[in-house]
């Protein structure tokens, strides 16, 4: 079976929390490139939280759906 990015998973999470998906080419920007990309876009319900917050968020998520697609591909 393909291997599952996990830069590519994060993009896709990404657009559940922002208002705009990451590109898929993300993972090449620094770290101020991402932070502006996040406070330009995060959703109105996360509005009140640090960027680095949401980041982590998304990150928890795209962690989690690396983990069950790895049990169903180990299944």
């Amino acid at each position: 079976m393909k291997e599952i990015n996990h830069s590519k998973v994060f993009a896709t999470m990404s657009g559940n929390f922002l208002t705009e998906q990451l590109p898929s080419y993300w993972a090449e920007w620094d770290n101020d490139t991402i932070q502006q990309f996040f406070e330009d876009n995060v959703c109105e319900s996360f509005e009140d939280w640090g960027w680095q917050d949401v980041y982590d968020l998304i990150a928890m998520c795209t962690l989690d759906v690396m983990k069950l697609l790895k049990e169903y591909n180990d299944a």
